[in-house]
């Protein structure tokens, strides 16, 4: 048995060993054809690799959009089975997000799920539908650029049969526009505003209701008598200067930002984005190196 396993060793290693040394032999036989190549403007300026990239930066962009989407309807789906949990949950989001003490009608907060819902598969179009433009805009080496970078890393390190100093070298000319791309991608999401499109949504919704709001305030305060409503002014009163302190500590996209479902997935999907974007930029390296190892 531990004859196998150390046999099993033995061969793993050599097979490692072998891809490296056949990499270099694949790079060495296109060290000859670059003049060829190079001679060739057609053949200069081609860009294949920026497909590879596009590749990777839609499958990282598609695990994190796919995992928060998930999560925040799904928790909306179970919300919207209790009308009670709906109020209890998204009223106070509301009022946020409008930085107003007016009254909010459970009617247009009843609307929320669908709304968020909405915005939220917008958000992911513009996320997706940016993606090539910002990596056109920002690829600007050609594959034969990418070829030399990695011939150059596979000769320096030819006795040392490692392609991890390959990869370094090549994720060192990838860091800065992976910055770059991650920095365009994260501004499109600030650029959608979600809460900016939620809020103008619940003022149109309030526009629509606020007759009804006010007829139902006006009844309310008949019933509740004088005592309720000297404590009801109190009350506001407490709300609006605790309100007004808050606002004098922090700005308002803060002070709404700090707040429930939609404060949280903004929140974890830009944290996760870019976690993901710098993270992944070793399978990046990776990826070009095997297309130009392999291409011919």
């Amino acid at each position: 048995m531990y004859s196998s396993l150390l046999l099993c060793s033995i061969l793993v290693l050599f097979g490692s060993i072998s891809l490296v040394e056949a990499l270099q032999i694949s790079f060495y036989r296109q060290e000859q054809q670059i003049p060829i190549l190079e001679s060739s403007p057609t053949i200069t300026n081609r860009m294949l690799l920026k497909d590879t990239a596009l590749a990777h930066y839609e499958s990282i962009v598609d695990d994190v959009l796919s995992e928060h989407n998930e999560n925040l309807l799904t928790q909306l789906s179970t919300i919207i089975k209790d009308p009670h949990e709906i109020v209890s949950t998204l009223k106070p989001e509301a009022k946020h997000i409008l930085a107003s003490q007016t009254e909010i009608s459970d009617v247009c907060v009843a609307q929320m799920p669908g709304i968020i819902a909405n915005y939220i598969h917008e958000l992911t179009n513009d996320i997706y539908s940016s993606i090539e433009g910002i990596i056109s805009s920002h690829w600007k080496k050609s594959d034969i650029e990418y070829r030399r970078l990695v011939l150059d890393a596979v000769t320096s390190h030819l006795n040392k049969n490692d392609e991890q100093h390959v990869l370094t070298e090549l994720m060192g000319s990838l860091e800065i526009i992976n910055m770059e791309i991650a920095d365009q991608l994260l501004f499109v999401v600030e650029q959608f505003d979600l809460f900016g499109k939620m809020s103008d949504a619940l003022k149109s919704c309030q526009s629509l209701f606020s007759d009804t709001v006010d007829d139902q305030r006006q009844e309310e305060v008949k019933k509740e008598g004088k005592t309720a409503g000297f404590i009801s002014k109190i009350w506001n009163a407490f709300l609006v200067s605790v309100t007004q302190s808050a606002t004098m500590t922090s700005n308002r996209f803060d002070t709404r930002n700090n707040h429930g479902l939609l404060s949280k997935y903004i929140l974890e999907l830009r944290i996760d984005l870019q976690s993901e974007l710098f993270s992944r930029v070793y399978e990046l390296a990776r990826n070009i190196y095997e297309d130009l190892a392999f291409s011919a």
